[in-house]
């Protein structure tokens, strides 16, 4: 199946894998990209996610619809592995985390609205995990109240992200 890049078929693996790690295949001059997203029972649709965000801000303007569409997906239990799917799918081409992508296409009310909800699900995961995300999430949120720089939003909530995933890994 190609997806947006005419060079890149993806093989998504069966989600009770646990390595998260992606790799080539020479398969004729295509590069196959396997994707294992961990902790999902539904691949299929974190794929779409990604596919429906893509779609919705890869063309002129922003398709509200299909952005809503997609964002409105991402919950508590599948915001990593929407991340982690994205940069395997579109960010390395795309040149743009899901955070920075989301941003990108966002109205002000919906970059507030949705990064709230995604910071309020990592500190509920963090929480989880006995970690204090205090001043990391803090960051965040006060770059969003006051509208603040998008690479910063960015840079606080992939911050957050790193020191969930390091700890879930050990």
């Amino acid at each position: 199946m190609v997806n947006g890049f005419n060079d890149i078929r993806r093989i998504l693996l069966s989600a009770d894998l646990t390595d998260s790690s992606s790799a080539e295949i020479d398969n004729g001059g295509v590069r196959e990209l396997k994707l294992v997203v961990k902790n999902s029972e539904n691949i299929e649709e974190i794929e779409k996610i990604c596919d429906w965000l893509f779609d919705a801000i890869e063309c002129f303007g922003t398709d509200n619809i299909g952005f809503e569409r997609a964002i409105s997906k991402v919950d508590c239990s599948n915001i990593f592995d929407v991340m982690d799917a994205w940069d395997e799918m579109y960010g390395k081409n795309y040149g743009k985390s899901f955070i920075q992508a989301f941003l990108d296409g966002a109205t002000p009310t919906q970059r507030y609205d949705h990064c709230m909800r995604f910071i309020e699900c990592m500190e509920k995961r963090a929480q989880s995990l006995g970690v204090d995300l205090l001043s990391n999430a803090e960051d965040a949120k006060i770059e969003l109240a006051t509208f603040g720089n998008s690479m910063n939003i960015n840079n606080s909530i992939q911050r957050i992200r790193l020191l969930l995933k390091s700890i879930e890994d050990t």
